[in-house]
């Protein structure tokens, strides 16, 4: 007998059970609003504020610390150097009390290429605090720092490996070296710019484009096409949903193709809300529909987050966390309520959905943007109708042709109409956020909103959204 069938256990009381979804939802709702209040109220009262550790924090001061510890994550190019996270515990060969640090390493240093996560490492170079930003919509490297539990910088000139990964973290490393891969099979087939351009695509690791460049993306309103969004994973697993129908398998051999896809791309890709998001969703969708029960888009939504901020708090201060999930509320929130008749002819219902989706993200995401990066783009919404199943081919055109490259010869010839294609998609791409943003109305720069002007924003957009139900 199956134990979900047996009486008296958990799945066969969530079979029989009257909580449904209806009866959940407030609940849930009402506690999530609850605890991210009572999180936001702490974030204030500076309880989130990480204090470096005595000792290193009088090392910033030195000309050169040595750092040992166990490195957190796998590479992304930056102007000041490759970025890594280290989980410090040692300094100059002494035992410190544990700190995360935020660790930039020269590019070119010798033995970069085989850094892995889990493994321990030493890292030399210049310890220093966080920089202020000295200007609205400058870089808060402080706040971002705190985000994640760090608080010091090393800007480190030289690397020795000390223990290769424990086991388990052996898939992350795995990860790592997927990405590297095909990190290397970009810059030895396109320019900088464009290679940078295509990794942000397909893989959510942006490197140090030309500051003009980044801010044609910014005024564009794409630049999130190049940082870990949810369309890096929800493509993988779509994929792989296909790939299990055309094979005719089962729902459970399928949810676990889908879900092991997901997970393989998790590891490759930047471990950020905003690819875990869609991961978390399908996986409460899934279960779901094992346990035969009604999968409802706000339910799935609401464990997500749920997860998510159990699991990490300070991930509600993350700005892929609120734009994330903040978009996916409002489009499930309003675009039922916003939908075309359907007297209209197919064509028209198509383009008057997406015009809606682009009107309810600009409306819901406006805070956002204006806190992180002190702008507004106005164009977004007619240049995300290109960019979107742009930045989609891409990534395909990307992983296929880091695939196919990688067969032996002469059936690696095979990835020439991927790289032709990746390299017509990002050129593309960057000529019309160049065009767009040259614009004198792409883009309006505004202040970050303060609690009482985000109250009242909230209340009319909330307005707005609600007249098509409330007259």
């Amino acid at each position: 007998a199956r134990v979900d069938k047996v009486p008296g256990t958990f799945p066969a009381f969530l079979r029989t059970s009257r909580l449904g979804a209806q009866e959940l939802r407030r609940p849930l709702a009402w506690g999530l609003a609850l605890y991210g209040s009572i999180l936001a109220g702490l974030w204030q009262c500076g309880a989130f504020r990480v204090a470096p550790p005595p000792a290193l924090a009088e090392l910033a001061r030195a000309e050169e610390t040595a750092l040992e510890g166990t490195l957190l994550s796998g590479v992304t190019p930056k102007r000041p150097g490759d970025r890594y996270w280290l989980a410090a515990d040692a300094a100059d060969s002494l035992p410190v009390e544990p700190a995360k640090v935020l660790v930039y390493l020269a590019k070119g240093s010798a033995g970069s290429s085989l850094l892995r996560p889990g493994q321990r490492l030493r890292f030399s170079g210049r310890l220093r605090g966080p920089a202020r930003p000295r200007n609205p919509g400058d870089f808060d490297e402080a706040a971002f720092l705190d985000m994640r539990g760090a608080a010091l910088v090393l800007h480190a000139r030289r690397v020795a490996l000390l223990a290769p990964p424990p086991w388990h973290w052996r898939p992350w490393a795995w990860g790592e070296s997927v990405h590297l891969s095909i990190h290397r099979w970009l810059e030895g087939r396109f320019d900088a710019v464009t290679a940078s351009v295509l990794e942000g695509l397909a893989l959510g690791y942006r490197g140090a484009l030309p500051s003009a460049l980044e801010r044609d993306f910014q005024r564009a309103g794409v630049l999130q096409f190049l940082t870990p969004s949810a369309d890096k994973l929800t493509l993988a697993m779509g994929a792989a949903l296909l790939l299990g129908l055309a094979l005719g398998l089962g729902p459970g051999a399928r949810a676990l193709v889908v879900l092991g896809a997901g997970a393989l791309q998790l590891l490759v890709v930047i471990p950020d809300p905003s690819p875990t998001r869609p991961y978390l969703m399908a996986a409460a969708a899934l279960a779901a529909r094992r346990l035969e029960r009604e999968p409802g888009l706000f339910q799935i939504w609401l464990l997500a987050a749920w997860a998510t901020l159990l699991w990490e708090p300070r991930q509600l201060f993350n700005a892929g966390f609120v734009l994330t999930y903040g978009a996916l509320l409002a489009i499930i929130a309003v675009l039922p309520r916003w939908s075309p008749p359907q007297t209209w002819p197919p064509a028209a219902r198509l383009l008057g959905a997406t015009l809606a989706l682009e009107v309810v993200l600009l409306v819901a995401l406006s805070p956002a943007f204006a806190a992180y990066f002190g702008a507004v783009s106005l164009a977004a919404a007619p240049v995300n109708l290109l960019a979107f199943p742009a930045a989609s081919a891409a990534a395909v055109a990307v992983w296929s042709g880091w695939a196919l490259s990688s067969l032996p010869a002469p059936l690696d010839a095979l990835a020439a109409p991927s790289r032709w294609a990746a390299r017509a998609l990002a050129e593309g791409l960057i000529a019309v956020c160049r065009h767009a943003s040259a614009q004198p109305w792409a883009a309006v720069e505004v202040p970050s909103p303060g609690g009482a002007g985000l109250l009242v924003y909230a209340l009319a957009a909330a307005a707005l959204f609600a007249l098509p139900e409330r007259r």
